[in-house]
């Protein structure tokens, strides 16, 4: 189905959507959700889910939001930030490996107590000389 005109008009008149034969094709989780939103988020999920879908199909979309509802939120940031996780999650950075030429670096442990002791201090006293 082409979502996207119905989307772009539902979002303007959000509260209208569940009288529509396109809201009865979404699928449930996404009528759940529209259905205990409040009219702003239902605008923003509208206008997030016709972004969605502009480049991935509807599962997508619907697997960004059932991913982000079991972590216990609901904001539509998060749903964007779950389909953002989504679609870029084979775009993982490689691990960098560093040729032989490069020098081992040991971890440096630092111990301030040196610097109590040369400065006449107890150690760990702020002010006091």
């Amino acid at each position: 189905m082409d979502w996207h005109p119905y989307i772009d008009l539902m979002s303007r008149r959000p509260n209208a959507i569940k009288y529509t034969a396109f809201y009865r094709q979404l699928p449930s989780i996404w009528q759940d959700y529209l259905n205990e939103s409040d009219l702003k988020t239902k605008k923003d999920a509208l206008k997030l889910l016709g972004q969605m879908l502009q480049k991935q199909p509807i599962a997508i979309a619907t697997s960004a939001l059932s991913t982000t509802l079991d972590n216990g939120v609901k904001d539509v940031a998060s749903i964007l930030a779950s389909y953002q996780r989504i679609i870029n999650s084979g775009d993982e950075m490689p691990d960098i490996i560093l040729g032989e030429h490069v020098p081992h670096m040991p971890t440096y442990q630092e111990n301030l107590g040196a610097y109590d002791a040369l400065l006449g201090r107890k150690e760990g006293v702020i002010g006091e000389r």
